[in-house]
């Protein structure tokens, strides 16, 4: 298990001076692709074997956004695979060495052309030899229902704001940035009235790639506290993404 710091800067927090959301998912990343370097199977290796790490699934739980001025201690490590999927989880802690956060993430590694599974005895040994079998929040991230699944009458409960996916929106491997689908999640949140209360948990589960220059229809309705958002792709109606939102930052676990 490695630490890596971050310091939130002006450019990555809010009008409250507290980490935007998607910032802290930016560094929660960061710190994996550090992570899967240094243990040799990282950004180098999956460019030479033409794959690359899809993200499926993340699940954050916060006890408070660190604010302005103050670093960040991400701890992460792998914790092996189950049948195709790669599981990771992270570790955040504030400058006092107090854990604030814990998430769980999972992952597929896949073929740069094909888009199809790669079986992890693919990378030979180095998996099993630098992974760690300890889960901070849950084994696997939750599974979520489409918006429409989760309706009591019907789509008159719903909002809709529309994105696009701009330059800007667009990674390494030629798709929408995941930790973007998190900023329009926030965005969608926020959209009618700025949330009275701190949205400090996060379930996302990420269903297809969102590419250059495609407009996104986000899709969002309330539930007591929690918000949830879809991501619907508008020209070929596919479900991008599904995202839950929530105010129960319950840090609580095995360190």
């Amino acid at each position: 298990m490695d630490r890596y710091c971050f310091d939130v800067m002006a450019a990555d927090t809010d009008y409250s001076d507290r980490l935007h959301m998607h910032s802290l998912f930016a560094m929660i990343q960061e710190a994996a692709a550090r992570n899967a370097e240094e243990h040799g199977w990282g950004a180098t290796l999956m460019d030479q074997k033409g794959a690359a790490w899809v993200i499926l699934r993340m699940s954050l739980r916060m006890k408070r956004r660190p604010v302005l001025g103050e670093s960040v201690l991400i701890e992460t490590w792998s914790r092996g695979f189950r049948r195709l999927y790669f599981m990771r989880d992270f570790l955040i802690f504030d400058e006092k060495n107090e854990i604030i956060g814990r998430a769980t993430s999972l992952w597929l590694a896949v073929n740069k052309d094909s888009r199809r599974p790669l079986r992890p005895d693919y990378f030979g040994d180095i998996s099993s030899a630098c992974s760690v079998d300890k889960a901070v929040l849950f084994e696997m991230p939750p599974e979520l229902d489409p918006i429409e699944n989760r309706l009591t009458t019907d789509d008159s409960e719903l909002h809709r704001i529309t994105k696009y996916a701009d330059f800007s929106e667009i990674d390494r491997n030629m798709h929408v940035n995941n930790t973007r689908y998190i900023a329009w999640s926030m965005d969608a949140a926020n959209y009618i009235e700025l949330v009275k209360y701190d949205i400090l948990s996060v379930d996302i589960n990420y269903l297809c790639e969102i590419r250059h220059k495609e407009k996104v229809d986000i899709v969002f309705s309330t539930e007591g506290t929690d918000i949830w958002v879809n991501g619907i792709v508008t020209h070929t109606g596919k479900l991008a993404f599904c995202c839950r939102l929530g105010s129960d930052g319950d840090v609580g676990g095995n360190q």
